[in-house]
């Protein structure tokens, strides 16, 4: 009953010890959310031609020790990609993958050791699918309006695949306080719209992005098929 919960070793009693992001269940920060799903109301529902997402992942391509990632142009509009400075959260929170074998879209809950989809729905056995060699932190800047330039001198120029916000929350790599995660802490956003960027994941090949179906990595890909994935 509610005594056993209230208890000295009660779920709520260790649930008010415990240091926490963004709550115990729910975001604190419900008006910056609701202001988010209002201007896609506004956008989609309504049709006002608003801007009603972040930066989304159009493809990329590798040349010269860099990666070249281009948002696409259909949905931006005319807003920019930003990078804001994430020295403070000790990571830019875009890697690249160095083990063409350890590409996972998603590990098991309880061990980040096994994969239950390889992208294709397969599960790929046990691997080092998280380990910090696996998938390596690297620097980034703007590099137009609509595209990011990725620096790979960490991974010596390996590359064979890249994710975006794709774990974890954009504070988990700095230290921990107990404090919020202030909202819009990850690096990427829309410069005008202050919509975050989609986190992403996709493989490289032949130098090139290859998202994981039913995306695609195409900024020929009509913007209504577009929202259609994203959505």
């Amino acid at each position: 009953g509610c005594e056993s919960c209230l208890g000295p070793n009660g779920y709520c009693a260790n649930l008010t010890a415990t240091n926490f992001y963004m709550g115990p269940i729910h975001p604190r920060d419900k008006k910056t959310v609701g202001d988010r799903l209002a201007m896609a109301a506004v956008s989609v529902a309504y049709g006002k031609g608003t801007v009603f997402t972040g930066p989304t992942l159009s493809g990329c391509h590798v040349a010269n020790g860099k990666i070249v990632v281009e948002f696409n142009r259909s949905l931006l509009g005319s807003d920019h990609v930003l990078v804001s400075d994430y020295k403070a959260l000790a990571s830019s929170r875009l890697e690249v993958l160095t083990n063409k074998s350890l590409f996972c879209l998603q590990t098991s809950g309880r061990e980040d050791t096994e994969c239950i989809d390889d992208g294709t729905g397969r599960p790929a056995g046990h691997g080092a699918f998280e380990d910090e060699k696996t998938w390596v932190s690297v620097d980034v800047q703007q590099a137009s309006p609509t595209s990011l330039s990725v620096d790979l001198s960490k991974t010596q120029g390996v590359a064979f695949g890249i994710r975006y916000a794709w774990t974890g929350d954009c504070c988990d790599k700095r230290p921990a306080t107990g404090a919020a995660c202030p909202i819009a802490s990850c690096p990427l956003m829309g410069q005008q719209s202050q919509l975050p960027a989609n986190p992403f994941i996709a493989r490289i090949e032949n130098g090139r992005c290859q998202c994981v179906a039913p995306q695609k990595c195409d900024e020929s890909l009509l913007s209504d098929q577009i929202t259609a994935i994203v959505v």
